[in-house]
């Protein structure tokens, strides 16, 4: 009598299941996380206040690790009235970004925590916290 082996794999929530035919079973952990081999900073610091109706400037600063060359593309979930520009919006071997930050009067008056992140060809990402006041307009 010959056997036949074959193989089902059943993903469950961060882990697969693995089993053969004849039964034997194991546990495929998913594979790591692609480790992003830059860093971001905001050189103006990442508190920045503003008044609603107006456009604040900053910049993106990202540092690579020796060898690193591929290109960074930025992004960013905004809350309402508040828009994020990034100059260029992918750097490849330029070192930073300019952000426009443009603050609409329709904006909510109170602290919003934005997220800045970086993302490499290789799904490899990096985030700066921006902390925005937003201030009545004047």
């Amino acid at each position: 009598m010959t056997s036949t082996t074959r193989r089902l794999a059943i993903a469950v929530g961060m882990l697969t299941l693995a089993c053969t035919n004849p039964p034997v079973a194991s546990l495929i952990p998913p594979p790591p996380p692609p480790v992003p081999r830059f860093t971001l900073a905001l050189r103006e610091g990442g508190v920045q206040r503003i008044s609603q109706g107006e456009v604040l400037a900053l910049t993106l600063l990202a540092t690579r690790e020796p060898g690193f060359d591929d290109p960074i593309t930025f992004s960013a979930t905004t809350p309402p009235g508040v828009v994020l520009v990034f100059r260029p919006p992918m750097i490849l071997s330029r070192e930073d970004s300019e952000i426009r930050v443009v603050v609409d009067t329709s904006a909510a008056r109170t602290r919003h925590r934005i997220t800045l992140r970086g993302t490499d060809p290789a799904g490899a990402t990096r985030d700066v916290v921006l902390e925005l006041t937003v201030d009545e307009g004047r």
